[in-house]
C-alpha cells in the first residue's frame, strides 16, 4: 500500500481516508484486545495476538491517527488520516 508523505518526518505517514480505513480494518480483524491503560494520549490502545501494541487517537492537528512504537526504538510510527 502507498502512502503520501507530504510534510511528514520519517516516522509519519499521510495515508487517504479509504487507505486509512482500509488498515483500521485489517487490525481490528485480527481481534485485538483493547488495552483500559490511558496510552497514546486521547485514544484507545490495543494489542494484537502477536504482542504488538496500537493506538487510535484523535489529534488536534492532523485528525484521526494510528499510532504504534516503532521497532527501532526512535519514537512511534503515526499514520494520520488525510
Amino acid at each position: 500500500m502507498e502512502f503520501t508523505k507530504k510534510g511528514a518526518d520519517e516516522n509519519t505517514t499521510t495515508a487517504s481516508k479509504q487507505q486509512f480505513e482500509e488498515i483500521i480494518a485489517k487490525l481490528m480483524a485480527m481481534n485485538p484486545e483493547k488495552l483500559e491503560r490511558p496510552t497514546y494520549q486521547k485514544g484507545q490502545c490495543y494489542r494484537l495476538p502477536d504482542g504488538s501494541e496500537f493506538g487510535i487517537r484523535e489529534s488536534e492537528e492532523h485528525g484521526l491517527t494510528l499510532e504504534t512504537p516503532n521497532p527501532a526504538g526512535t519514537g512511534n510510527i503515526k499514520v494520520h488520516q488525510k
